[in-house]
């Protein structure tokens, strides 16, 4: 069983702002935002002001939030060409940068940027960002303690060494991080499922500690629950799986995996038909879900069902013609 993650990229959008109290020329460029999309008017505030590297700034924003990629890095690439030292140009550039995989240039980006900032952090927080995304670990940690020799409260700072020091293997070094980027950020929900996660891993109880504080910050958000579930799953504690898993529909109720999950826990404590039942969901959820058909037919099996079981196995070798498992139920109800 296989939980995916997927990574979120947040995108600003942008905003205009303007002081009712301006002049009547500047209650003309307040018209002109509100009346507009975003944008059409930066176009005719470029126009208007064409050396204003701020205008190109927002609308490479504007851009990035329509993935137009290509003439937001073009609009990026302006505004440095016309204020080069802009800390906040180089941060955006590098994200741009990153969203098109090109993470070379991106590194390359934050690396000039690194020696413009002087005593500030941000950019060396974003190469130790960068080497964590490329599995440079190392490379991850040395930029983190860059940035906590300037800011020893930064909490990203030391979430990024947990990580990298998870990834590498030592375990004690990745808590002691952990631990402390939590110190400095109590609310931040990366931090507290890491803790959970890494505990899971040790199969240790206090991730059910995590899990439950994330669950009482985000109530209405299921991984968490989920990830519960499934870390008493592996425990094989099947009552309470059943009971998160439950949950965790009661969220989302388009979630095949947790049906696929819930279907499995159900057919190990012996309640076949409600195993299948969540074989069934799973599939009207994703009519090509091998793993659930194969699992299905093995119940179907279990229950003395030959049809129904040769059936869900010829699907999973129409599926995938190498699936081993399927060949081989057919093989045994065919003797």
């Amino acid at each position: 069983m296989k939980i995916l993650l997927s990574a979120l990229v947040v995108v600003s959008m942008l905003s205009c702002q303007n002081n009712k109290e301006n002049s009547g020329d500047s209650h003309k460029k307040q018209s002109v935002l509100t009346e507009k999309s975003p944008i059409d008017s930066l176009n005719t505030l470029i126009k208007q002001q064409p050396n204003e590297s701020f205008h190109y700034f927002s609308r490479a924003k504007a851009y990035l939030t329509k993935n137009n990629y290509v003439p937001a890095i073009e609009d990026i690439k302006k505004a440095l060409s016309i204020d080069s030292t802009n800390i906040s140009y180089h941060l955006e550039y590098g994200n741009m940068l990153m969203l098109v995989n090109k993470t070379r240039e991106a590194k390359e980006i934050w690396e000039k940027c690194a020696e413009l900032e002087g005593d500030h952090s941000s950019c060396k927080l974003k190469l130790a960002e960068l080497y964590l995304f490329v599995q440079d670990y190392k490379q991850a940690v040395t930029f983190a303690n860059d940035v906590l020799r300037e800011d020893a409260t930064k909490d990203l700072a030391y979430f990024y060494k947990g990580i990298s020091y998870a990834e590498m293997g030592d375990t004690t070094k990745a808590l002691q991080n952990y631990q402390q980027a939590l110190e400095h950020n109590p609310e931040n929900i990366q931090i507290l499922d890491a803790l959970a996660t890494l505990y899971a891993h040790k199969n240790n109880l206090l991730a059910i500690d995590y899990y439950r504080l994330i669950q009482k910050k985000r109530p209405n958000q299921s991984k968490a629950y989920f990830d519960e579930a499934y870390f008493h799953h592996q425990r094989q504690d099947w009552q309470k799986a059943i009971s998160l898993y439950e949950k965790t529909l009661q969220i989302n109720q388009n979630q095949k995996g947790v049906y696929y999950n819930l279907g499995y826990v159900y057919f190990m404590v012996g309640n076949n038909e409600i195993a299948i039942d969540n074989f069934n969901k799973a599939i009207e959820l994703d009519n090509n879900y091998l793993d659930a058909y194969f699992a299905r037919g093995y119940v179907f099996e279990i229950l003395g069902n030959k049809a129904q079981a040769k059936n869900d196995y010829k699907k999973c070798i129409l599926l995938n013609a190498k699936h081993n498992p399927a060949h081989i139920g057919l093989e045994r109800l065919n003797e």
